[in-house]
């Protein structure tokens, strides 16, 4: 635990009320949560990463992660300013001037002043570019015209941020002016609108001739619609809703789980999965490169929305009269409409990441040299076990290789589909304490092995055909020879019963060397998975029907978007599951990437159609190999129980 989050942990239970506070929609809820607020901001807590002058600590982005999940653990009072401390604030400190910051930041860290913002209008909600709200220009300043809706915390706020068309445009994303404005200022009437629960959530604001001054446009006049692109940005991503809020619900639903004996062991599988998608999220947050916002909104409100599903039919007849979950299931179903509804969010993945309908050229960050080594070899030759041991990947782990490394080289192994008993050969035998001379034959790429070891693997993967059989039993190792032999569904591989021949040893290096084997088979099944997206977004760019490329289809759009964001937050899963090598982060790797991977088979084949059904095609080799490597190395029902069983 770093020293900044055990601070910010001890404060938090110190401080903390007891009780939840009032409703922040009402008067004593908006009195009771600005004065938390300020307690918050005392402490220096409010907005940890900006800049001292301006009420923070200037701390490094990974604080307010941090923060985040802390804040949420406690169980801590909802952020009445979080439109201004997580949309506004980051789109001033970008965009803003030092005078603008210095008179808006610091009232807005103490809750002196909370902030609504204003962007949605009745003819422009995820079309944004509609707006009809007009800014005309007055001696020293603006006047504002025009009705806002779903503005957020408008009812209890003081102030609003929005965009405003000052100008006519040959596009409707010109001529857009962003500025800030006095929820109390004549001419503003601000009616409330109440939500499912309730609550007034949100407002509509109607605004006649109300004067806004020069110092309060943000950026230029007419270039308000590219800083509103940064604002969403925020809105879409860890900003607004960071991994706290659901490390915090999946840690709840596992102790509903244990606790409620009605129906939880039905729903255990999907429990499961809730923490998975939890710790998705906290490794994306942490990870070097961030998935596009739209994704990160996709997967966040998604998740939120699946994890009190779950939660409620835990509960069956109990969930109505439990106000945590259904509180929070009704604020989770606003999720996927609002930053942005996720068809719009799908839309912009679509296009401006997968290049449908038509190609924007290779996305995402370079690849590190050792993997463009080998996706050029794997692409230029055909792939044999003497030409892996050439690219020294027989020897990784003689050769001292990290998990990283391991990873890095099976993400291409299934990005090729390349055949052989690849995770048993590479990076679980060679991890068991063997003989010398078996170890440097198999680094050197002129033996092959593989193994057995019920229930992860129940039989040896082209047992008929290597030159090592072995079968671990626990801690035991023993050699084995092939008995019967199986035909797979994947063309080439068989799987053989072992047959135990003599005691070989046994010792600790078994638990690691299946695990590294977990992780290795975790990592080929998302790159199969990519390598099928890539098939999928190539096809649907040139495959034309109804006189257009398919990948004009939304339908078409939309299944593969749903793809890349599945892939996008199993990598950094998988990476976070290579860094610390703890059982249930393998696991949870190993679930992600096998439902990805079968989301990506599942759409490729349909986006294909008929062609995809054929040997001619060639894609079967990757939808047969995932659907085989997602029951290998432990099926997906065992990984989740073992993820249980962790946790619990």
């Amino acid at each position: 635990m770093t020293p900044f989050r055990a601070e910010v942990r001890a404060w938090l239970a110190a401080n903390v009320p007891a009780a939840p506070l009032p409703r922040v929609d009402t008067p004593e809820g908006d009195l009771a949560h600005r004065t938390w607020e300020r307690r918050l901001a005392g402490a220096g807590l409010a907005a940890v990463c900006w800049p001292a002058e301006y009420g923070g600590r200037a701390a490094p982005p990974v604080h307010a992660i941090e923060f985040d999940e802390e804040y949420h653990a406690a169980g801590a009072p909802v952020r009445i300013g979080q439109n201004g401390l997580f949309l506004l604030a980051p789109t001033l400190l970008t965009h803003g001037t030092p005078e603008q910051c210095a008179r808006i930041l610091p009232p807005m860290a103490r809750a002196d002043e909370v902030w609504a913002q204003a962007w949605s209008e009745p003819q422009a909600g995820s079309d944004l570019a509609a707006i009809r709200s007009r800014a005309t220009r007055a001696d020293g300043g603006w006047l504002l015209s025009g009705q806002k809706t779903w503005s957020s915390r408008a009812v209890v706020a003081d102030r609003a941020f929005g965009l405003f068309r000052s100008a006519a445009g040959e596009r409707p994303h010109q001529g857009v002016t962003y500025l800030m404005f006095d929820l109390r200022a004549p001419g503003v009437t601000v009616r409330p609108i109440p939500q499912l629960d309730g609550t007034a959530g949100f407002a509509e604001i109607f605004l006649d001739d109300v004067f806004v001054p020069d110092e309060d446009v943000i950026g230029e006049p007419g270039d308000g619609w590219r800083i509103a692109m940064s604002t969403a940005g925020h809105e879409r991503g860890l900003s607004l809703r960071g991994p706290g809020r659901f490390l915090a619900a999946a840690d709840r639903l596992v102790r509903l789980t244990r606790m409620t004996r009605l129906s939880g062991d039905e729903y255990r599988d999907r429990v499961a999965d809730a923490w998975i998608g939890a710790r998705a999220y906290r490794a994306q947050a942490y990870a070097p490169t961030p998935v596009p916002p739209s994704a990160t909104k996709l997967f966040w409100s998604e998740l939120d929305v699946a994890l009190h599903e779950t939660a409620l039919d835990v509960l069956g007849p109990l969930a109505e009269i439990s106000p945590e979950w259904t509180d929070g299931y009704l604020f989770a179903l606003a999720g996927p409409i609002y930053a942005g509804t996720n068809e719009i969010q799908r839309d912009i993945l679509a296009k401006r990441v997968l290049g449908l309908p038509h190609p924007t050229g290779r996305t995402g960050p370079p690849q590190p040299p050792f993997a463009a080594m080998l996706h050029k070899m794997f692409t230029d030759r055909d792939v044999t076990w003497a030409a892996l041991a050439e690219a020294g990947v027989t020897g990784l782990i003689d050769d001292g290789a990290t998990p990283a490394d391991l990873i890095m080289a099976f993400e291409e192994l299934g990005h090729h589909a390349v055949p052989g008993p690849l995770a048993e050969s590479i990076a679980c035998v060679p991890a068991l304490d063997l003989p010398a001379e078996w170890r440097s034959g198999l680094a050197a790429g002129r033996t092959v092995a593989t193994l057995a070891a019920p229930p992860r693997l129940p039989y040896a993967a082209h047992g008929d055909t290597a030159d090592l059989i072995l079968l671990v039993t626990g801690e035991e190792i023993r050699a084995g020879r092939a008995g019967a032999v199986h035909e797979s569904m994947v063309a080439g591989r068989r799987l053989a019963e072992v047959v135990p021949g003599k005691v070989l040893g046994s010792g600790s290096s078994v638990p690691k060397a299946l695990e590294l084997g977990t992780l290795a088979c975790a990592a080929q099944l998302l790159g199969a998975g990519r390598a099928m997206l890539e098939m999928s977004v190539g096809y649907a760019r040139t495959r034309t029907q109804f006189g257009q490329p398919i990948g004009a289809f939304q339908a078409v759009r939309h299944r593969l978007a749903d793809v890349a964001v599945a892939l996008s937050f199993a990598e950094p899963l998988l990476h976070a599951a290579a860094a610390g090598l703890e059982e249930r982060d393998i696991s949870a790797a190993k679930v992600a990437c096998g439902e990805a991977a079968l989301r990506a088979a599942r759409a490729a084949l349909q986006v294909h159609g008929a062609i995809g059904y054929t040997r001619e095609h060639g894609l079967g080799r990757w939808l047969t190999l995932v659907r085989v490597l997602h029951q290998a190395w432990g099926t997906p029902a065992w990984h989740r129980r073992r993820i249980l069983e962790a946790i619990a």
